[in-house]
């Protein structure tokens, strides 16, 4: 999923790939949302 709008926590297990960050995708399995978010599902 992209966040569009707003901030999640990754978890440092997660190891996003680089081209994960980016583009501001993130998986949900390992990451959880600080603030409220858009996301382009």
């Amino acid at each position: 999923m992209r966040i569009l709008k707003g901030t999640v926590h990754t978890a440092r297990e997660a190891e996003l790939r680089l081209s994960d960050e980016r583009f501001g995708h993130t998986h949900f399995c390992g990451a959880y949302p600080i603030t409220d978010v858009d996301l382009d599902v």
